[in-house]
């Protein structure tokens, strides 16, 4: 009998899969065949200089995260390797390709591996970057909102009760599991407890780190210039294709932060990234075959760079290593 562990494993593997291959097929769907042959020349007539130089402030964004993550390290004791970070953070952004947030997981326990950083921290500190990450997504989501206030406050209102309700219900939600926390906390007194508590306390140091870095200026600098460079590999894909050219600010904006969205919910934002953005794209003027086409020369230079780096990354990281080990 196959355990229930084994099925939720499972599960995560298959569900986001099934959900971007459900998305391509409805893209198939929702366009004729002449739509899709001209979507697919546009991928194929892609310039080199459009993909390489999003490939390229892609690694920069990825080195800049690299380096701030030493940032956080450092005041723990631990002065990481620059390469070891990137390599780490790579191999995570690869495995969350096929399991949502089990790069999370891979990246701390890569860096506990050869740098020797607790693992509890280690997730401390990526949490901790999370919440950066989700601030600077508030931002980008407020200058968006603000550049389109009028087309947003009008879809805002005509669907007012089911966002409220949906907002009650999740708050609700949060109320339980805090309750709930709460209850436990008092409740577990076992070793095992202690083993949780102990746990608990170097993922509190992990976090709170972020408040007590020494460096918190370079931290920031280094957390708006990746943000930067995200937004600028999403520009630079728009001169890929003729009818992309003009796009402004106010209408790509919205769009990049709904591509965020999509790989924040999904496992790369397989399927869904492309249909979202196309989709918004179409309503701002841009034909379908246009936006859809922008969507998946975006998500394909993205995910292959991560595909590439990535695996690249799980044989480098033990061949880096045991020449700087040689080296000391």
């Amino acid at each position: 009998m196959i355990k229930k562990k084994t099925i939720f494993q499972l599960a995560k593997v298959i569900v986001p899969l099934a959900l971007g291959l459900f998305f391509i097929y409805l893209t198939y769907q929702t366009t004729s065949a002449d739509e899709r042959k001209t979507i697919f020349t546009h991928l194929m007539q892609t310039p080199e200089w459009v993909v390489l130089l999003s490939i390229l402030i892609g690694v920069c964004s990825h080195v800049s995260r690299a380096i701030r993550w030493r940032y956080m390290l450092t005041p723990m004791g631990y002065k990481t390797k620059i390469i070891n970070n990137l390599l780490s953070i790579m191999v995570a952004y690869l495995a969350n390709l096929g399991i949502p947030r089990s790069g999370e997981i891979l990246r701390a326990s890569t860096i506990a591996t050869y740098e020797k950083v607790p693992f509890p921290m280690a997730i401390g500190n990526i949490v901790a970057e999370r919440i950066i990450d989700l601030l600077m997504l508030g931002i980008f989501t407020l200058v968006a909102f603000v550049l389109n206030v009028k087309e947003i406050s009008q879809i805002f209102a005509e669907n007012f009760r089911s966002w409220f309700e949906s907002a009650f219900i999740i708050s609700i939600i949060i109320l339980l599991l805090y309750q709930l926390t709460q209850y436990l906390k008092k409740r577990i007194k076992s070793k095992k407890a202690n083993r949780i508590r102990h746990f608990y306390n170097q993922f509190v140091q992990g976090v709170q780190i972020l408040l007590q870095m020494p460096n918190k200026l370079f931290y920031i600098l280094h957390s708006i210039f990746i943000w930067m460079m995200y937004f600028l590999m999403f520009f630079v894909a728009k001169f890929a294709i003729q009818d992309t050219y003009d796009i402004s600010l106010d209408v790509l904006l919205p769009a990049f932060v709904i591509g965020i969205l999509t790989i924040a919910t999904t496992n790369g934002g397989l399927g869904v990234y492309p249909l979202a953005v196309g989709t918004y794209l179409f309503s701002f003027g841009i034909s379908k075959e246009s936006g859809l086409a922008f969507g998946w020369i975006v998500w394909t230079i993205q995910t292959g760079l991560i595909v590439i780096f990535g695996g690249l990354s799980f044989g480098v990281l033990p061949l880096v290593n045991r020449s700087l080990t040689s080296k000391s």
